[in-house]
């Protein structure tokens, strides 16, 4: 079993450009949506309740709000597991981090935990559970919380992108589609993870054959740039790499579009995409963007689903929201991990085989869910005003679909 959702998930890592054509068909109503009828839940069957913890307080940090809104959706669509009503039960864990899965066990022992837990966490799983330094964005999950006290080998898995990959998924770009030969990166030193990124794509460029012309630290947002950019229009790089700053990437990318720079823009770690779009404007045509994460490289075939459901409603962007769509696959995950167990999660007497329902998920796959990053371009429009098309989908491992 454990083999057959590993090739599931593989195939579906292979369709990401066969999703993205669905999805600009559905956007110029190509195919027909006749809805998705809502399942029935047996009343006398116990609800599954699905632990979420995150802060979507109004102080909390807009990645959180945004995997939540992500989540709710999903589970709008899907609240029914083989007749049993599924419930989210959002909590905020306070000031507790997970540094470890055992900090994630303590936490579900104190809160009486019985169903699957999701949580937001910025590390990888090292291969004793512990969390390792490679950081990102990810969201873990845990199918079965008696697996977690077990500490069973393959009790969580891991959605979501590092900032290694990140950085890899732009040097491989860079270097075999745009053919750059070399960079030169702008370099916020202020901004959150940038050094990390800078310093990882300098390695994967040399290791690709490839060099860094010049690394340039860009001053304050007040400052001017014009002394730290005069000269790049000269040297005419290969591509100019920007690890994402709230404050200088947009003024910097303006200045340079002014100067009418040849060299080809790649963006890396933009949080908010529609946010990055509305205040660049006209003045992001052309400039690369790798996203955190997009429906074209989600886990889960459901996805389509997700992006036919928001595309009905007028005004709403959340499947352009990376963090969003992150919360979104999570939840339809987990979803497909239970409904694998389906014959298992309905028995009378669940804790009779509770010794099965671990095998089941311990067969299954451990550690984080590979996949690839997704690389678009930004472009300009009357109609449309600045939005994403995309280009195609990197694997972080070396490989290009």
């Amino acid at each position: 079993m454990g083999r057959h959702i590993l090739v599931k998930l593989r195939v579906l890592a292979g369709s990401a450009v066969v999703l993205g054509m669905l999805c600009a068909a559905l956007a110029a109503g190509c195919i027909e949506d006749k809805g998705q009828q809502p399942a029935e839940y047996e009343p006398n069957l116990q609800p599954l309740q699905v632990h979420v913890w995150m802060d979507v307080s109004d102080g909390a940090e807009f990645p959180d709000k945004l995997i939540w809104k992500g989540i709710r959706e999903a589970h709008g669509l899907r609240s029914v597991l083989a007749g049993r009503k599924v419930d989210l039960v959002q909590e905020n864990p306070g000031v507790r981090t997970f540094d470890s899965l055992e900090a994630v066990a303590d936490l579900a022992r104190e809160k009486n935990v019985e169903g699957p837990i999701l949580f937001r966490s910025s590390r990888v799983f090292g291969s004793n559970g512990e969390f390792s330094r490679d950081s990102g964005t990810f969201i873990s999950i845990v199918p079965s919380v008696q697996d977690l006290f077990d500490k069973s080998r393959g009790c969580a898995i891991q959605v979501g992108s590092s900032l290694e990959e990140r950085a890899r998924s732009a040097a491989l770009f860079a270097r075999a589609t745009l053919g750059a030969v070399d960079a030169i990166i702008l370099l916020d030193q202020e901004a959150p993870d940038s050094i990390v990124l800078a310093s990882i794509f300098s390695s994967e460029m040399i290791r690709l054959g490839g060099s860094i012309s010049e690394v340039r630290i860009l001053p304050d947002g007040n400052a001017d740039f014009g002394d730290v950019l005069r000269s790049v229009k000269e040297q005419n790089p290969g591509v100019i790499y920007i690890p994402y700053s709230e404050k200088t990437s947009i003024p910097a990318i303006e200045l340079l579009q002014k100067q009418e720079q040849r060299s080809s823009i790649l963006v890396v770690n933009v949080p908010q995409e529609e946010r990055f779009l509305a205040r660049g404007g006209e003045s992001l045509e052309g400039v690369y963007l790798v996203t955190d994460y997009h429906p074209r490289s989600t886990r889960s075939g459901r996805m389509l689903e997700y992006i036919r459901h928001v595309l009905r409603i007028p005004g709403h962007r959340g499947y352009e929201e990376p963090f969003a769509v992150l919360g979104a696959d999570s939840y339809f995950l987990l979803f497909d991990l239970l409904e694998e167990m389906e014959p298992l999660m309905v028995d009378i007497n669940p804790a009779s085989e509770q010794e099965d329902v671990d095998n089941a998920i311990r067969s299954r796959h451990s550690g984080k869910v590979p996949r690839n990053l997704y690389v678009c371009r930004v472009e300009t429009g009357l109609l449309r005003g600045p939005h994403l098309e995309y280009i195609e989908s990197v694997d972080p491992s070396g490989l290009r679909s």
